[in-house]
């Protein structure tokens, strides 16, 4: 790949991931508050969130492994507590790297590795309490330049994911001023580049050279 193609890719990324921090921080200026049964009946637009009332059901998570195989990134379903639907579809991924999580998505891993069933069925039982928390979350959606390539991915894991579902990232708030410094950073290399693509070389005449002839005027 040339150089110029390469700074190129370098100038939308900073203009797409700018632009998409200026826009979500300027359009979220306060945290939107909602309980995770009003979310499961209407999605909504905001992207910096508090969701209530909901509780993880890590037994029913996906993750992302590490290079050794063991859990690096995991995608808990929030669910609402006591729904009499246990199929009723997933609205929103708790996405985290917590590690009282990833101890837990470690020992689901370690479950379902062993072959002797009745003794995985114990071992479950005995962590069972351990995998469901009723807590309010809060972060910033997931979306666009924002989303790792994985998220689509992990979708697909889950059978009764909504089609609307959020994925949540906790710790993370909008700032539109990151996102002002990306575009104007963008746009500059990219002026830049342009002005750079312009300026054409002018061949030097050596030392001793012979100048070419001038052309007879014509008559």
């Amino acid at each position: 790949m040339r150089m110029g193609c390469l700074l190129w890719f370098i100038v939308a990324a900073f203009l797409w991931g700018g632009g998409q921090s200026f826009y979500t921080g300027i359009t979220n200026r306060k945290m939107t508050t909602i309980s995770i049964e009003e979310l499961s009946k209407q999605p909504t637009k905001a992207k910096w969130l508090r969701i209530t009332g909901g509780e993880l059901d890590v037994s029913t998570a996906a993750y992302t492994s590490s290079f050794l195989g063991d859990p690096k990134v995991l995608y808990i379903p929030v669910t609402i507590p006591g729904a009499e639907d246990a199929d009723a579809p997933v609205s929103l991924l708790y996405k985290t790297t917590e590690d009282k999580y990833l101890e837990l998505g470690k020992k689901m891993k370690a479950i379902d590795e062993i072959e002797d069933e009745s003794k995985a069925m114990m071992a479950l039982v005995e962590l069972a309490p351990q995998l469901l928390e009723k807590r309010d979350v809060e972060g910033l959606v997931q979306f666009g330049i924002e989303s790792d390539s994985g998220d689509d991915d992990i979708r697909e894991l889950f059978d009764n994911i909504s089609p609307d579902a959020l994925i949540i990232e906790p710790g993370e708030k909008p700032s539109w001023v990151l996102g002002l410094f990306g575009l104007i950073g963008g746009l500059a290399l990219g002026y830049a580049l342009l002005r750079a693509q312009r300026v054409q070389k002018v061949p030097n005449l050596q030392a001793g050279s012979p100048v070419p002839p001038t052309p007879p005027a014509q008559q």
